[in-house]
């Protein structure tokens, strides 16, 4: 099961609030990984 972390970015990028750029930072901040970056981004959007 993911956190609740990576369950705020997939819930916002699916819902078109976060932006591949909220995502870089959330990388770079080390609050989600590269590969939950990936997964996020392969979710479809609403």
């Amino acid at each position: 099961m993911k956190d609740a972390k990576y369950n705020l970015f997939l819930r916002n990028w699916v819902n078109g609030i976060a932006q591949e750029s909220h995502l870089d930072k959330a990388v770079e901040l080390g609050y989600i990984s590269a590969d939950d970056k990936k997964e996020i981004m392969n979710s479809t959007r609403n």
